[in-house]
């Protein structure tokens, strides 16, 4: 107990954020839409959060408790996830925290656009005469998209005829 109460007296000096200023704005739909700035508490840190909503996102930005930013056992998580955010790393929601002025509107840029794997190779025809179709195939997982990144771009199948050759022997 008392290496976690060590921890947060000293996170509460190593932070300290003195007129720190920091954009403010809630449920911006992005984060350069946001001109307000605040000026934080002694105690207060920047803080941005990424939430879903059915048009893309929306960023809420504002100072916050040293103590919302601090991970398990007062562990510091400047620039970090919250200690609820590292369970989610795969979500489209983000919780960090800086402790530099105006630093937020920089936070949760984990966007990482998707990319084409290599083709797979051709299936076999689907008929041996008369013509049939061969198909690949290809994902958009190298990388696999962040859930706020852009899908590739193209078709991820390809279809040929093959095989268009007349039966022998089929009356």
């Amino acid at each position: 107990m008392m290496k976690v109460f060590a921890w947060f007296l000293l996170l509460m000096f190593c932070v300290s954020t003195d007129g720190l200023q920091c954009f403010n704005c809630q449920q911006a739909g992005d984060v350069k839409d946001c001109n307000t700035v605040e000026n934080c508490t002694e105690h207060q840190s920047c803080l941005l959060q990424v939430t879903p909503s059915t048009n893309g996102h929306l960023y809420t930005m504002s100072c916050a408790d040293n103590q919302r930013c601090a991970g398990p056992s007062g562990g510091s998580l400047f620039v970090g996830r919250s200690a609820e955010q590292a369970s989610k790393r795969q979500t489209d929601h983000c919780q960090e925290c800086c402790s530099n002025d105006l630093c937020n509107q920089g936070l949760c840029n984990h966007t990482k656009h998707g990319g084409w794997s290599s083709w797979q190779s051709w299936t076999p025809c689907s008929v041996t005469c008369e013509g049939g179709l061969g198909m690949k195939h290809r994902s958009c997982s190298d990388p696999m998209p962040s859930l706020i990144g852009k899908y590739c771009e193209g078709i991820s199948e390809m279809f040929e005829i093959c095989n268009n050759v007349p039966c022998q022997g089929i009356t």
